[in-house]
């Protein structure tokens, strides 16, 4: 095994590179080039990406040729030591490292504390190959919303009958693709999806998503998606029948990063009634998905107490029920560390204002988005010095909107141009979001 000195950049020309790949963030076309064609899915994963601590193997069923040369792999070090290990080669480029042993122990949190659930990730949250082989070979099942996240899926090595198909709104040849690949659990919540379905999947199993309370999420979905339980739900199932498709149960989304436990068990007492209506119109009714929402580990103590609640709720649940959930900040966010050199320094009265080459159009793009999202920066190495003061952060671009969404009140000590900086739980979203710059 190589130790972490042994990094190296992936330049056009190479066809095999040092064991660890370290692939900066410099926009050049020709090297974004060489490794993405290595890919099994060109485009889903980014160019940029260093890989520490994966499970003792690599993916059993993962194709090693669809791995290998651009993804390598290093164990039995922290990120830190990654992060020294590529700052002190005189490299200033930006690079992100993701800890795929974070897979392993947050499924291993997930069935301490909510056993009687069977998460499915999230793929949108971070479409990743090597993240997702690491989790089939962990037997874990997905939720995924596009082809590509299907395609990317079936690459590692799952099965067909471990997706969901969970957008409730799908283009017409995306349902024939899915299906043509064995693809054969999905979503609706309008009578046009069950027109499709019929015409092009009809032998798919469906799953009636409803709208739940979404008002404590920080990303409600639910002007978007759901069907209001008591006429509509009623009646598409009563459309459902007439079209003679097989509806297996019942999903809801209660937002994205959400915190709270009253809306899992408001909707699933929601889901009781349409249960009952499904059951009396002669649907074996038999999933329940909860859906997404699920914070990551900076909320580990609110997730406990709401897979407390949730086990609790579901513990009344009138007719048994194979319960799945969504997860994909919960795994996704604790994966990624993205890492930033100083590019340019200026002073602005007492305030700092700090250069960085990681864009807010980049990793950091979940936060334009209207909700209260942050990211707190850390130095690296750890200053000496005790002194700080109020400081700001913009992104490479000439766009006067490319400021990295800090803290109001944050404060840095003194850096200097070819100073690092860090900032940890970057994976849900940060990729998936942002642009290539």
């Amino acid at each position: 095994m190589s130790k972490p000195s042994q990094f190296s950049i992936c330049h056009p020309t190479e066809k095999v590179v040092s064991d660890i790949n370290i692939i900066s963030n410099r926009p050049n076309q020709e090297m974004t080039r060489c490794i993405l064609k290595q890919l099994p899915t060109s485009g889903v994963s980014p160019p940029h990406l260093l890989y520490n601590n994966p499970l003792p193997t690599q993916p059993a069923k993962a194709d090693p040729e669809a791995l290998t040369p651009s993804r390598r792999y290093i164990q039995d070090v922290s990120v830190l030591d990654v992060i020294n290990s590529v700052t002190k080669n005189n490299n200033d480029d930006a690079f992100d490292v993701v800890d795929v042993g974070n897979v392993q122990r947050r499924l291993d949190f997930w069935k301490e504390h909510m056993p009687s659930v069977k998460p499915y990730y999230a793929v949108k949250s971070f479409p990743d190959a090597t993240v997702v082989a690491t989790m089939t070979s962990l037997e874990m099942s997905f939720d995924c919303a596009s082809p590509l996240e299907v395609d990317l899926v079936l690459a590692t090595g799952a099965k067909p009958d471990q997706i969901i198909y969970a957008n409730p709104s799908k283009q017409p040849s995306h349902i024939t693709l899915a299906y043509a690949q064995g693809v054969n659990l999905t979503t609706f919540d309008n009578k046009s999806e069950l027109d499709k379905i019929h015409q092009l999947a009809p032998g798919m199993e469906l799953v009636l998503r409803i709208k739940p309370d979404d008002s404590k999420s920080k990303i409600p979905l639910g002007s978007k998606f759901g069907a209001v339980v008591g006429q509509e739900t009623q009646e598409l199932l009563d459309y459902a029948k007439e079209l003679n498709l097989n509806v297996v149960g019942v999903s809801f989304h209660v937002g994205s990063n959400c915190v709270a436990y009253e809306p899992y068990v408001d909707a699933i007492e929601l889901s009781k009634e349409v249960f009952a209506y499904g059951i009396e119109k002669g649907y074996a009714m038999a999933i329940l998905d909860i859906g997404g929402g699920f914070p990551g580990a900076e909320n580990d103590n609110e997730f406990i107490e709401m897979a407390r609640q949730i086990t609790n709720a579901l513990q009344n649940f009138p007719v048994p029920v194979q319960v799945i959930a969504e997860p994909g900040r919960y795994f996704s966010a604790p994966l990624m560390t993205s890492v930033a050199s100083i590019s340019t320094k200026r002073k602005v009265g007492e305030q700092r204002e700090y250069f960085i080459n990681q864009s807010a159009f980049g990793v950091f793009a979940e936060g334009l988005l209207p909700q209260d999202r942050t990211y707190d920066p850390k130095v690296f190495p750890r200053p000496q010095g005790s002194a700080t003061y109020p400081a700001k952060i913009w992104g490479p671009t000439c766009a006067s909107q490319d400021v990295i969404n800090t803290p109001a009140n944050l404060q840095l000590p003194e850096l200097e141009v070819g100073n690092w900086i860090y900032f940890e739980n970057m994976g849900a979203y940060s990729v998936a979001f942002g642009f290539s710059l």
